[in-house]
Order: structure tokens, then sequence, then C-alpha cells
């Protein structure tokens, strides 16, 4: 009886030649695009190969991934050799003779210059193997509530993969949200570093997405973690141990989060044999105090991109101390820029970038206005937010008041109300300045203010007017008193110290004593004292042994007396 099946072949060729054959049949050459019916065209990459039963592969194309089964009759044939011979198997003192007839797979093929390097060739089952680029027929079908396809053909296929991967990595939208001089000075950087992140993506690489805990942090980690998200969807990919969002506490890339990710992922590394990850530093990781940990994600072939705005420090050849250590750098200070344009900001511009249909332009505004960000670049992302600059500030409020009681807990599900849960925001903001109003009458008759020539100077012993795990902490407390104080004051700039045995915040309304600076300066001054720390020009924080605390706070009181209305000019 003849079996009236066509060939996969055959029907291949007939669809191919006439896709309008039939008025269902469809073929398409990208993963991402197909429906329930379509046939699929292309070179694909074997991610997983799955048996015994029919084999399941998983495969990629550069747009997407997607389950597909192949049966034994597609592969090319196999001959069995017949051969003789005697084998003696040895188990210590006891030796076998095995004189049964061999088997020995042969191949053939109606095409007599076959060989499995060659383009476009039938393979044999153990030619399909993971890492394989093929050429692949089929026809998409559901299996358990799920699409997949089954293949009626698989060829072997020289084609340049890698050089697939590399065009379709390229992001679709490279227009900035905004328009802005400096974005522009920066695009090309944008767009490498966005192609870097599509690139993981299409390669199932781990991404670790690691953030400063604030209102800009946060932001930053949000949109570049949902653009992300959305690009893994559009790609079939499942997120599932592919992505991970993380807040670090300290302003930088301190040694507790890096051994943390170092030993976490070394463990699924040698568990489940994960890819390294792409870690991606967000308003974080450009100062000088994060050169030992990216000394050390280098030392583990971890590669390491920082997105961040804060002072990176001394630049040589438009590059700074970190630059030899990570796979990329985007700052605006490598640029020639200031830091007005916040990570938040430039996260947001990124992840536009990675996916093309992202948009969400509260993420920017409430992201800058929470840094005290100024500028065109602000005014008009809070003109594209619908929102004016109290209500944004209202949400920043939020999300650091949240991020206080997360700490090292990345919030998810609940940020995210944030930006659609006006009920929530309302509420919670009455409370923070409810906490803000208590704080500033409990304080404020403490406070000692000096006025100097050229500046007034406000100090704080926020030792005695502070709580370890109580709201607001230390930085935020004594912002409260600056912004109070700076909202009385007449033209002078106002400097205003905070200080503990072992560390001082700074606040400042011009950069009369930028941080960055004075950092640098109080390291040369004193050596032994284990100096550390950094920021804004106007704002940040420095660390030492208690022993030098009150001869650091001398040296910072004389600098400020000595500023003449000269220097401040």
């Amino acid at each position: 009886m003849t079996s009236n099946r066509r060939k996969p072949e055959k029907e291949f060729a007939e669809i191919l030649s006439n896709p309008s054959s039939s008025g269902k049949r469809r073929v398409k050459r990208a993963i991402n695009q197909l429906e329930f019916g379509d046939y699929y065209r292309g070179t694909v990459k074997i991610i997983r190969k799955v048996k015994p039963g029919p084999i399941i592969l998983t495969i990629f194309d550069g747009t997407g991934t997607i389950e597909a089964v192949a049966h034994t009759r597609i592969f090319q044939n196999r001959e069995i050799e017949s051969t003789k011979g005697t084998t003696t198997y040895s188990f210590g003192n006891l030796q076998i003779k095995d004189s049964r007839t061999k088997s020995k797979a042969i191949s053939y093929s109606s095409d007599t210059s076959y060989s499995p390097e060659s383009e476009n060739c039938p393979l044999a089952e153990e030619e399909v193997v993971e890492d394989a680029i093929v050429n692949i027929f089929g026809k998409a079908t559901f299996h358990r509530d799920q699409l997949e396809l089954e293949i009626k053909s698989i060829r072997s296929s020289s084609m340049d993969f890698e050089g697939i991967l590399q065009q379709r990595s390229k992001p679709r939208r490279t227009e900035f949200s905004i328009p802005s001089q400096r974005y522009q000075a920066m695009k090309k950087r944008f767009i490498k570093i966005a192609q870097r992140i599509r690139r993981a993506i299409m390669d199932q690489q781990p991404i670790l997405i690691r953030h400063h805990n604030d209102a800009d942090g946060i932001c930053a980690g949000l949109a570049v973690e949902q653009a992300i998200l959305h690009e893994m969807e559009r790609n079939n990919i499942d997120p599932k141990n592919k992505i991970y969002r993380s807040p670090s506490v300290s302003p930088f890339y301190d040694q507790i989060d890096l051994f943390r990710d170092v030993s976490k992922f070394n463990r699924y590394t040698n568990h489940f044999g994960d890819k390294s990850p792409l870690i991606l530093l967000l308003d974080t990781g450009s100062t000088p105090e994060n050169l030992f940990a990216l000394q050390v994600l280098k030392s583990f072939k971890y590669e390491c991109i920082v997105v961040d705005h804060h002072n990176p420090g001394n630049l040589e050849d438009g590059k700074s101390v970190i630059c030899n250590y990570l796979e990329d750098h985007l700052n605006p200070y490598l640029f020639g820029y200031d830091s007005q344009t916040s990570g938040g900001m430039l996260g947001y511009e990124l992840a536009r970038f990675i996916d093309e249909d992202f948009e969400a332009p509260l993420y920017p505004a409430v992201a800058g206005v929470g840094d005290r960000c100024e500028g065109e670049e602000i005014d008009k992302c809070i003109e594209k937010s619908g929102k004016n600059r109290e209500e944004l500030m209202n949400m920043a409020k939020v999300i650091d008041y949240l991020a206080f009681h997360f700490r090292f807990e990345d919030g998810e599900g609940v940020y995210e109300q944030v930006f659609t849960n006006d009920k929530m925001v309302n509420l919670v903001a009455r409370e923070v300045d409810r906490y803000f109003e208590e704080t500033l009458n409990r304080i404020l008759p403490h406070v000692q203010i000096e006025d100097f020539s050229a500046v007034k100077f406000v100090s704080l012993n926020l030792e005695q007017f502070t709580q370890r795990g109580k709201y607001p902490p230390p930085g935020k407390t004594l912002g409260l008193i600056h912004d109070y104080i700076a909202g009385q004051s007449d033209l002078k700039p106002v400097f205003t110290m905070g200080f503990f045995g072992d560390g001082i915040i700074i606040r400042a309304t011009e950069a009369i004593l930028p941080v960055p600076e004075l950092l640098v300066d109080l390291q040369k001054k004193f050596p032994l004292a284990a100096v550390e720390g950094g920021g804004h020009e106007q704002a940040g924080s420095i660390k030492f042994l208690e022993l030098y605390g009150e001869q650091i706070l001398r040296e910072i009181k004389a600098r400020l007396e000595n500023i003449s209305f000269t220097d401040n000019k």
C-alpha cells in the first residue's frame, strides 16, 4: 500500500514556490511574528536539545525563541556497516572476550558530494547539537496552549549568525524623548550601550541592574528593567533567572553588594551552567570609590556598564580612572557637561533605545526633580510629564520614603504604584510631610548659623538629633534644615554641614566648596584619616576616622571663612 503522505521536502518546495497555494499558508522569516498555521523558514541557533522521544529543540533566530519538535524521519538516513573482530575487556583480574558482530553507522545521500560541512545539506540526528547553526523549515502549531514549531526540514548552514545577531541587536529607535544638545553629544554612547544590552537579551545572558537607592536611581532602574522585560517578551524569552534588579544603599558599589553578587552568579554558573552576567550600574559607579569593586569584577571576567551623572574625578583623554575596567561608561562629565541630567533621566533615554515601544515620561521628570536638577532638559521632561514640580516632588518624596523602608529589597510592585496610584501617593506624602514638620520643629532651635563674609555657614550635630533606623535619616534631615534656611536667606550662598564623630554630610546652594574637590584635598592633607566619600559639587558625604574629626571640621570651616565675594563669583 502506498502512503499518501507527502514528503516534507516536497511540501517545503511547493510552499516556497507558491506561497499563496493555500489561503492560510504564510511563510515568515521571523520567529516573533509567527502565528498558528504559519510556516517558518530561517537560520537559527540551537539553544537547547532534549531527548528521548521526538527531539525537542529550543531555537533562536535573533528575533525570538520557540520550542521546536523534530521527528526522526526528517533527519539524514543512515546505513549500518557490519565489522568483525574480537574485543577484550579487562575488569581487574577478569578478562572478557567479545567476538560479536559490531555495527558502525555510515551516512549516505542522494547527493554524492554530501558532507556535514556543506551548505544546506540534510543533517543526521547526531549533528543537531546545542549551539549549532542550522536552516529550519517548519509549521507553527499549538502544544499545551503554547506555540511551537513542527520541523519539516533541518539542514546545515554556514551563514554568519554572529553577523545576524549584531545587525538585529542594533536599536530600532535612536531619537531622544526631548531635544537636547548634551544628549546628542552622547548619542553614539547611548546607541552602543543599548546595542550591548539588546545583544545580551538575545544571547540570554543574565543581566543584573544595580542602582542607587533613591528616587533618581530607582527611576533609572525601573525604566531599564521594564524596557528589558518588554524586549524579552518580544523575543519570547522567559525572564526567570535572566534579569535581576537590586538597589545599592551606599552611594557607590560597596564590598557587601559586590561579593554578594559575585558569589550568587558564580553559584548559578557552577550549578546551573548559566552564563556570566552583564552588570549595569545606574546612578552609581562613576566615582573613584568604585575602582576596587570594578577591578574585582574584571578579575572574574564579568562585564560591567556604568550609566551615572556623579563627578568621576580627574579625566585623561576623556576617560576616568575606572574606564579601563568597564565594558562602557556613560556620564555627562566625560563629554564636558555637568550632573544636571540625572541618572534617572539618562536611564530613561537608554531604556527607550533598548525597547522602541517604551514610553514612561514620568520617570525622568520624577528623577530629575527629586535630584534637584536644573536646566533645559529637566524643564522639558517636566513639560512632557503632564504634572507640575510640586506633584513630581511629592512622588519623589514617596519613593525616597519607600526606599528607606525597603533598603536592600527591590520593591517590586510597590514603586510602580507611585506612577499610577494618586491616592496612595497623596496619603504617603502627607505622612512624610508630617515627619518633616516634626523634625524641623525639633531641630531648628539647635542649629548653629555663622555669617561669614561670602557665605552663610550652617552646622548641626546630627548624632544628637537623629535615631538609627528612624525616618527621616540623617541625609534627609540635613536636607530639610538646609532647604528651610536657604529659603529664608538673603543673597548669600548657604553651606550646610551635618557632622557625626566619623563623617559629615554637605548641602550647598552653590558650588562654593565642591564636594569632589574637598574630598581630594582632605585625603592629601590627612593621609592617615582614611578619608573617603563622594557626591555632587553641592551635595555629598565624607567619612573619616573619628580621631581626625575635629581637625577636619576646623579645616572646612577655615576654608569657608577665607572665601571672598571675588572667589565666589
